[in-house]
C-alpha cells in the first residue's frame, strides 16, 4: 500500500485554504502510532499465549506480560487521542474552510451566482463543505496510518519468517491494484447520480414550498411532487447499485485477510517443520497478518471518500473561481472627494451575456443634491444602470461617484427582508440606531400606526423575506431602511411601486423633505413623482436623454 498523489482538485483546494499541515499531521501521527501499537499488542499476545502453554512457569513470561500490558494501555491512549486531535483539527478546519468560503463567494452572489436555484446552490455548499472533513479523515490521513501499519507488521514477520512477509506484502497489492479500481467506476457512476438528485430534489422542495400557493391555485401540485418522487426513485436505484458494489467489495476484503493469513499460517508451520520458525511465534504470523489486512477496509473506503472529496473540491473552487473573476470585472469607480456633481458616467456600455447591448453609451450627470426621475419603457436598462451604480453589474466606459466608499444606499424591486423582527431588519443599515431614531424613520414611510399595533411592536418577526407584511408595508420597510443609512446618494427603483396613489404622495413628501440637500434617483413610471423630480432621465433603446 502506497500513498497516492492527491488529485489536482484536492491539491488546489488544499493550497487556496491551507492551514491542513500541522492537524493532518498530528492526527496521522498519532493514528500511526496507535496502529503501531495495535500490531505490538497481538504479536507480544500471541507470543505470550503460546509461550505459557509450552512453558513450565511464569518467570520468563515476565517481559512479554509487560509488552502486552504497555502496548494495550498505549494503543487505547492513543486511539483516543487519535480521535480527539483528528475531530478537534477537522472542526477548526472546517470553521476556516466556511469562513473563507462563504467571505469569497457571499460578495459577489447577487450577480455572480444567478444561474443556480437557491435551493441546489444552498444544498451544493453546505454539503460540499461539510464532505470536506472526509478530506482530513479519511483522505490524507489513511494513507499514512495504513504504510506504517503494514509497514510495521511486515518489519515483525520478516524477523519471524520472510516468506508470510512476502505473502503479507502480495495478497495486500493484488487487493490494492483489481479491486478498488473494479468497484470505483460503478461506485463513483452511482454516488455522482445520488449527489445530483439529492440536490435537485432539495432544490425542487424548496421552490415548490415558496410557490405553494400558486401550485395550489393553477392544481399544479401533481407535477411538482412527480418531480420529487422521480428524483428520490433516481437517487434509490443508485443506492441500490452502490450498496451491490459496495458488498462486492466487503466480500473480498472478507476473503482477503483470512486468506493472507491462512497461508502465512501455512508457510510458518512448513517453517517450523524445517526449524526455521520457533514454536512460541507460530501463533503470531496469521495474527499480525489479519491485523495487517484490517487497512482493506480502509483502502476501499479511501478510494470513494477520495472521489466524494475531490469532486466537492472542484465545485467549490469553481465557485470561488468565479466570484474572483467577477469581482475582477467589476470596474472600480472613481471616488471624487468634492465635486458638484453626484454621479457622472461617460460612454457607459452594459452588455448581456449574448453580447447585445443593454446600456449602449450612456453619459449622465446627475448634480450634487438633485432630485433625479430615470424614467423608460419596460427593458431599457433602468434597473440595470442601478446595478451598475451599486457594482452589481460589469460595464465599459467612466463612472465617477462622489463621496468615499459607502456613499449609496438604495431600495430595489427584489430587495430582501431577513426572517427576524422589524428592529434586526432596520438594525441592518445602522447597528447603531436607538429606538427613537428607528421611530422616525418608521414615521418618514408612515409605518408607526401599523408597527405600534404589532403584538410585540418593532420586536415582531417579519417571516421569511417579509411574509407576514402585505406589499406596501414591506416596501415601506425597505424605505425606512434606507433612509436610516443616511447616505449621501439614495436609489429608489420603482421603490413606490405596491403604494396607493395617496401613501405613495405622504411617503414621496416625507422621503425628499428628509433627502433635502442630498442625492435622490427615483427609477419610475409615476408622472405624480417624475413631476418631483428636478431633472428627468430618459433610457430608450439602451440610450440616454434629458426630458426637458
Amino acid at each position: 500500500m502506497s500513498t497516492v498523489t492527491p488529485p489536482t482538485g484536492i491539491g488546489r483546494f488544499l493550497r487556496t485554504f491551507g492551514g491542513h499541515r500541522r492537524p493532518v499531521v498530528a492526527t496521522a501521527a498519532v493514528g500511526a502510532a496507535a496502529a503501531a501499537a495495535g500490531v505490538g499488542l497481538i504479536a507480544t499476545a500471541a507470543v505470550l499465549i503460546s509461550r505459557s502453554a509450552l512453558l513450565h512457569s511464569t518467570a520468563g513470561l515476565a517481559l512479554t506480560i509487560v509488552g502486552v500490558r504497555f502496548f494495550a494501555t498505549s494503543r487505547v491512549v492513543l486511539r483516543y487521542a487519535e480521535r480527539m486531535v483528528g475531530h478537534l483539527g477537522t472542526f477548526r478546519l472546517l470553521t476556516r474552510i466556511r469562513t473563507r468560503f462563504f467571505a469569497a463567494v457571499i460578495p459577489i452572489a447577487p450577480r455572480g451566482l444567478i444561474d443556480r436555484r437557491t435551493g441546489e446552490l444552498l444544498g451544493s455548499i453546505l454539503d460540499d463543505v461539510d464532505t470536506m472533513q472526509e478530506l482530513y479523515l479519511r483522505v490524507l490521513v489513511p494513507p499514512i496510518v495504513g504504510v506504517i501499519t503494514v509497514a510495521t507488521a511486515t518489519g515483525v514477520l520478516i524477523g519471524t519468517d520472510a516468506p508470510s512477509a512476502a505473502v503479507l506484502l502480495t495478497g495486500l497489492l493484488l487487493f490494492v491494484v483489481t479491486v478498488p479500481p473494479l468497484t470505483r467506476r460503478r461506485s463513483h457512476r452511482a454516488t455522482t447520480t445520488i449527489d445530483r438528485a439529492t440536490v435537485t430534489s432539495r432544490a425542487a422542495i424548496l421552490e415548490s414550498l415558496k410557490a405553494a400557493r400558486e401550485l395550489v391555485m393553477f392544481d399544479a401540485t401533481s407535477a411538482a411532487v412527480g418531480e420529487v418522487v422521480g428524483l428520490d426513485r433516481r437517487a434509490e436505484s443508485a443506492r441500490g447499485t452502490l450498496a451491490v458494489t459496495r458488498g462486492w467489495s466487503d466480500a473480498a476484503i472478507a476473503v482477503t485477510g483470512p486468506a493472507i493469513a491462512m497461508v502465512a499460517l501455512a508457510l510458518g508451520i512448513g517453517g517450523l517443520r524445517r526449524g526455521t520458525v520457533d514454536g512460541q511465534v507460530l501463533a503470531l504470523l496469521p495474527l499480525v497478518a489479519l491485523v495487517a489486512a484490517e487497512v482493506l477496509p480502509m483502502v476501499s473506503a479511501w478510494s470513494e471518500a477520495r472521489d466524494r472529496a475531490a469532486a466537492a473540491a472542484g465545485r467549490l473552487l469553481h465557485l470561488v473561481d468565479r466570484g474572483d473573476t467577477a469581482a475582477a470585472r467589476i470596474p472600480t469607480h472613481r471616488r471624487e472627494p468634492a465635486s458638484a456633481l453626484a454621479i457622472e458616467a461617460r460612454h457607459l456600455t452594459v452588455r448581456a451575456d449574448d453580447g447585445g447591448p443593454i446600456l449602449a453609451d450612456v453619459s449622465i450627470s446627475i448634480p450634487m443634491g438633485a432630485t433625479v426621475a430615470i424614467i423608460g419603457s419596460s427593458g431599457a436598462g433602468k434597473s440595470t444602470l442601478i446595478d451598475v451604480l451599486l457594482g452589481l453589474a460589469d460595464h465599459d466606459g467612466d463612472l465617477r461617484i462622489a463621496g468615499a466608499e459607502g456613499a449609496i444606499a438604495a431600495v430595489r424591486q427584489q430587495d430582501h427582508i431577513f426572517d427576524t423582527t422589524v428592529r434586526d431588519n432596520l438594525a441592518l443599515a445602522d447597528p447603531e440606531a436607538d429606538t427613537d431614531q428607528l421611530q422616525r424613520m418608521l414615521a418618514r414611510t408612515g409605518l408607526t400606526g401599523f408597527i405600534d399595533a404589532l403584538p410585540e411592536g418593532l420586536d415582531t418577526r417579519t417571516g421569511p423575506d417579509g411574509i407576514h407584511l402585505s406589499g406596501g408595508e414591506r416596501q415601506r420597510l425597505l424605505i425606512a431602511r434606507a433612509l436610516l443609512a443616511d447616505r449621501s446618494i439614495l436609489l429608489l427603483d420603482e421603490a413606490f411601486e405596491h403604494l396607493d396613489p395617496h401613501r405613495r404622495t405622504e411617503v414621496l413628501r416625507s422621503v425628499l423633505d428628509q433627502r433635502r440637500g442630498r442625492t435622490t434617483v427615483l427609477v419610475t413610471h409615476d408622472e405624480a413623482l417624475i413631476s418631483r423630480a428636478d431633472l428627468c432621465i430618459e433610457l430608450r433603446g439602451g440610450r440616454s436623454t434629458i426630458r426637458a
